[in-house]
């Protein structure tokens, strides 16, 4: 026996409803690991809990009543799209809906409309015009660029490099 079977056959062991050969096995089992022993044990001492509890008799015609009640109340589902519906279809929102959507429509179109003449403007300029435009900002910081010795410092660092391959 495999311990997801086992574990599934918990509650039937527990009950006496197993036949004799799985109740062999399951005992078996049961013994070898420790792991289902656990999970048997933590089940068993929750069963024998609710063994201490009293057994409750429902009253007569519980269940009439109880399905009556399930049939009355609407489901959640209708409910909140009932609340739903009433809540958006109110004459008075309309005109907060519709500033709503007269809003958003501006917004698109003068987006569309900025994005249509940046396309324009990038068609008619000239392949120096579009390298100046990606490395303006480049351009802005030019005399902090120029300042750094970087690009001297780097001479030094290659020159050193090509003395130590010499020096080989």
């Amino acid at each position: 026996m495999d311990c997801k079977r086992l574990k599934s056959q918990i509650y039937e062991y527990l009950d006496n409803e197993l036949q004799e050969a799985d109740m062999q096995q399951f005992s078996e089992h049961l013994g070898a690991c420790a792991e289902c022993q656990k999970a048997y044990e933590a089940i068993k001492r929750t069963w024998d809990a609710l063994e201490v509890l009293p057994n409750v008799e429902p009253t007569p015609n519980y269940m009439s009543r109880f399905w009556a009640e399930v049939a009355t109340r609407q489901n959640v589902v209708d409910r909140a799209r009932a609340r739903l519906s009433q809540m958006f279809l109110t004459w008075k929102l309309v005109p907060v809906y519709v500033s709503l959507c007269l809003a958003i429509s501006v917004f698109a179109i003068r987006n569309y409309m900025q994005f249509e003449q940046s396309r324009q403007i990038l068609a008619e300029m000239s392949q120096e015009e579009i390298e100046m435009v990606e490395y303006i900002e480049l351009a802005e910081n030019y005399e902090l660029i120029d300042e750094i010795e970087f690009f001297e410092d780097f001479e030094i660092i290659q020159n050193l490099d090509d003395l130590s391959v010499t020096q080989s």
